[in-house]
């Protein structure tokens, strides 16, 4: 009977192993899915999300960001931008959306509007394209290195894993977070320009035909939106930790001062400090002042941090930096304190043409002041300063500091003998004895020149008396001759980018003068302060075409490129010529010239032979370039002009210098039977002008 039992046991257990096995189900297979909004996704209504579909409008160009059927990528960005608002939203997030339409947004507002509308960080929301159909699998970008963006990191992480889970794409990358810098060195522009953390997701490709096919569905947008939410509820969960600087709270009088921090590990919960200490990884505490690792001194509770510079920091703005992480190992998000180190005047150094000065009430003498600290370096700009004299007058009395350096001017009265210049700061003072002798004796020539368009004072204007003797205006416009020669005089003023004058002028043996001049800048100043960067193509062995006269491509290019130099720097523009002689450089070291050169755009020569009379020339710009598109345009425009001529705008990936510039960028390509450099050059000048004349140039990025 008892081994019945047993048997009955047995039979039991095998047949209940036998219902619970595990079943495996197919990776790609998509599940059910129960859209709810998690309990821990509460945390995310402490955030501000910027949510940036990408791409918009250009629905005229051909093939643009289309799938293989035409379903636009822009339309898809959106959709799944909307369905993710409404889950962050049911959340209790802020949410911001660069679009909510089909328009076109230029990178740099879209970075700029979520930064100014207060976005904690910002997610640009993009599907991939390949010239491989069965390629499709997620990925999310990072600006440049994971060091850029801790925050950043940590995003991308959890979006990651959630867009995997969410889509089951048929590809997974071991690698999901790559660096933009895979496609551009200076990376994505719309992460580049951002102030705050951002990513960029290539979600799915649309150019495999049955993703394209899903993503065209407001159900798989939705499931897809539903992965990035459960990836930023779960980064949200896992607290972020602050810094927060309680010393010094003013400016620092020491040069090394003591730097002290609360530390918050950002996690929520009765449970979690019961310790008594704060649930932050110590060994992941750097400290960092102007970019250099300083060492710092940790509390026992974990709560505060003490850290010092090594040596003297100089006078002025340093910028002071905490980074750390938590328990769930989620990091602060990046925030640079300012540290103002201003220590006390200890010298004045004066600097003046002459201390003899005629007692006429006219001239008007340039005193250069320059203010150091006890180390022998000058003091930080924002000290207060004050200039007085016992005699005539002095202005500004209390000047603004550049560079711990000012310049004030001093008037002498009618009266013979000496005068106190006095310069004070703070407890410390220093005199400059000057003295008041007869008219006659000594005599100056002085002024102001201003721009004839802003009635603001001119710098460095070259000012001449009869070719022989020379000097500059000042910060201030302002000029001063000692002693010019008696008798008449061609006063010249010369300045680049002003129209050059020259004055008749009749100095007085007995007296000194004052005269004042306003220049009138060329062009009315439309080009003044804009760079635009000439590139004229190959170089050295790599001469391109071959004209009449053995004239190589490479040379005419170049030649172009100088004459277009000459005509914008005369109009007072930044021209900068990337290569100045005949050398050659790769595409990709032009493109490292390029994209360091904070602002302008960048235009690449090139002259092609026609074996015709016909000159033909092709704009090539980045797809979708507004503003490269309407320099071309004006380029283009101009050369209508040349009968029997051809202009074709032209919009591709092809050229290298053109895709990875961080600019505004294109390509100008003359095919004509012998180059007419100098007329090209007028042509093109002119095109520059026409532009800027109907259009106020903003800088675009485009990629």
């Amino acid at each position: 009977m008892k081994s019945h039992y047993i048997f009955i046991l047995i039979a039991f257990f095998a047949i209940s192993c036998a219902s619970s096995k595990l079943k495996l189900n197919n990776w790609q297979k998509l599940p059910e899915t129960a859209y709810t909004i998690p309990p821990f996704s509460r945390h995310l209504a402490q955030y501000k999300i910027a949510l940036d579909p990408g791409h918009g409008g250009n629905k005229e160009i051909p093939g643009y960001k289309r799938g293989p059927s035409g379903k636009r990528e822009a339309e898809m960005n959106l959709r799944v931008a909307v369905e993710l608002k409404h889950f962050l939203e049911l959340a209790g997030a802020s949410v911001f959306l660069t679009r909510e339409d089909d328009s076109f947004v230029a990178l740099k507002d879209r970075a700029a509007m979520s930064a100014a509308t207060g976005c904690d960080f910002m997610i640009s929301l993009h599907h991939n394209a390949s010239e491989n159909p069965n390629t499709n699998y997620a990925a999310v970008f990072y600006h440049l290195t994971p060091e850029q963006s801790v925050v950043s990191m940590d995003l991308a992480r959890n979006i990651y894993f959630g867009l995997v889970e969410a889509l089951r794409l048929p590809q997974v990358l071991d690698d999901g977070l790559l660096s933009d810098r895979l496609f551009y060195p200076a990376g994505y522009g719309v992460l580049r320009r951002s102030a705050i953390p951002a990513l960029l997701l290539e979600s799915s490709f649309f150019s495999n035909p049955r993703e394209e096919k899903r993503l065209t569905r407001v159900r798989y947008n939705r499931r897809e939106a539903y992965g990035i939410f459960l990836g930023l509820a779960r980064w949200a969960a896992g607290g972020v930790p602050v810094a927060q600087k309680i010393e010094p709270t003013h400016v620092s009088i020491s040069k090394k001062p003591v730097l002290q921090y609360s530390l918050s590990d950002g996690i929520a919960g009765e449970n979690t400090h019961k310790l008594g200490e704060q649930l932050l990884l110590p060994e992941t505490v750097v400290a960092k002042i102007d970019g250099e690792r300083v060492q710092t001194i940790l509390s026992k509770d974990l709560a505060t941090l003490t850290l010092q510079p090594d040596s003297s920091l100089s006078n002025g703005y340093h910028f002071a930096r905490i980074d750390f992480q938590n328990m769930f190992k989620n990091s602060n998000f990046p925030k640079t304190d300012t540290l103002i180190v201003s220590a006390p005047v200890d010298s004045i150094l004066f600097e003046c043409a002459t201390q003899y000065l005629p007692a006429d009430s006219v001239a008007l003498a340039p005193v250069h002041l320059s203010f150091y600290d006890a180390e022998n370096e000058k003091v930080w700009d924002s000290v207060k300063v004050n200039i007085s004299v016992d005699r005539g007058t002095v202005f500004p009395m209390s000047p603004k500091l550049r560079d711990g350096q000012t310049t004030v001017y001093y008037q002498p009265e009618n009266e013979l003998g000496l005068v106190r210049l006095v310069a004070a700061s703070g407890a410390f003072a220093d005199t400059l004895l000057m003295s008041l002798i007869p008219r006659g004796e000594v005599r100056t020539l002085t002024g102001k020149i201003v721009s004839d368009l802003t009635k603001e004072p001119v710098a460095a204007v070259k000012i001449s008396l009869n070719d022989s003797i020379f000097t500059t205006t000042d910060g201030n416009g302002r000029y001063f001759f000692l002693n010019p020669p008696a008798g008449g005089d061609a006063l010249m003023i010369e300045k680049t980018g002003y129209a050059p004058q020259q004055t008749p002028f009749l100095i007085d043996s007995l007296k000194s003068q004052r005269m004042a001049f306003s220049i009138k800048p060329n062009l009315g100043g439309l080009l003044f302060g804009e760079t635009i960067i000439l590139d004229a193509a190959f170089g050295d062995t790599v001469t391109g075409d071959f004209f009449a006269d053995s004239l190589a491509a490479a040379n005419a290019n170049l030649s172009l490129a100088k004459e277009l130099f000459l005509f914008l720097n005369w109009a007072g523009a930044k021209p900068i010529l990337v290569r100045e002689g005949d050398t050659w450089s790769s595409a990709d070291d032009r493109i490292k010239f390029v994209n360091p050169i904070p602002e302008g755009w960048y235009l690449r020569l090139v002259y092609a032979y026609e074996p015709t009379d016909s000159v033909k020339v092709q704009a090539t710009i980045y797809p979708a370039n507004k503003v490269g598109e309407k320099i071309a345009a004006s380029i283009l425009e101009a050369f209508r002009k040349i009968e029997s001529s051809v202009g074709v705008l032209a919009q591709n990936i092809e050229i290298s210098e053109v895709t990875l510039t961080n600019k505004t960028a294109l390509e100008v390509k003359i095919r004509c039977l012998k180059p007419d450099i100098r007329y090209h050059a007028k042509l093109i000048f002119k095109a520059i002008i026409n532009y800027y004349k109907t259009e106020q140039l903003p800088t675009q990025t485009q990629n």
